[in-house]
């Protein structure tokens, strides 16, 4: 059976970290990370890698009615990063979720639950799933998965921070750090539902299972420094996780974005 390549990018205002894993002939699997910040009173830019400080975990059973709650945080504008190289774009159309057996919902819930749990080991605050984030995450990780292609920047030039506004998503965070704010931050990956995949750890086989998909996008990025940055910054509340699927060469490949506030 192929392999894959895992390829780990991280960047940021202040960073930018690659690294081979894996290799496939079938196109890599990836995760790309993006950081904003700008300094407060109007005043310095600054970047800085992001973290999370969280509110309560939600589970799957609870977060349809959670959606309703999504609280204001104190927010940010961070600044913008570039966007990560774009792999070949899939050689037969995508299909959505239906069409490959994969319940998206279950796999979003894996990455959020996997986040919090590694957030709580470390004496950090669980994440909430704010609804809008989530519409804005998975709105990305479906245009990725229909245009083929990985990057922050979509091809008609859409960012982050675009598509914060589109699902009207106002983000404010103070750093507590002189007057450095952020206004959010980003993580991408894709990865393959039931290819198996080579890594430094070993063979990777997700065999189809939500669950083990989800929580292997999060090893993904806790295993780049960049990315494992984003997820542990203390200073966020809320997160948004979306996740698409495509078929390509027969294969299931999956999108996760993850949007930070």
């Amino acid at each position: 059976m192929a392999t894959k390549e895992l390829l780990f990018v991280g960047l940021g205002a202040a960073l930018a970290v690659a690294g081979v894993v894996a290799v496939t002939d079938m196109g890599p699997v990836q995760v790309s990370v993006q950081v904003e910040e700008t300094g407060g009173s109007g005043t310095d830019e600054v970047e800085v890698p992001n973290g999370g400080e969280g509110i309560s975990l939600l589970d799957e059973e609870t977060a349809t009615t959670a959606e309703e709650h999504e609280s204001g945080v104190k927010g940010t504008d961070p600044p913008t990063v570039d966007p990560t190289p774009t792999p070949e774009p899939p050689t037969v159309p995508p299909t959505d979720e239906r069409e490959t057996d994969l319940d998206i919902s279950k796999i979003e819930f894996a990455i959020h639950n996997r986040v919090n749990e590694i957030r709580t080991e470390r004496g950090l605050s669980r994440l909430r799933m704010a609804p809008k984030l989530r519409a804005a995450a998975r709105y990305h990780s479906r245009d990725m998965a229909e245009a083929g292609y990985f990057a922050h920047t979509s091809p008609d030039g859409e960012t982050r921070a675009d598509r914060y506004d589109r699902f009207g998503y106002q983000c404010r965070i103070d750093t507590g750090v002189g007057d450095e704010f952020v206004t959010g931050a980003e993580n991408i990956a894709y990865t393959w539902a039931n290819v198996t995949v080579e890594s430094d750890e070993g063979s990777i086989s997700y065999n189809g299972n939500e669950t083990a998909i989800g929580r292997g996008i999060v090893a993904q990025w806790m295993d780049s420094e960049g990315h494992r940055e984003n997820v542990l910054r203390s200073y966020w509340a809320h997160e948004g996780v979306g996740v698409a699927t495509a078929e390509v060469d027969g294969e299931v490949k999956v999108y996760a974005t993850q949007n930070f506030c």
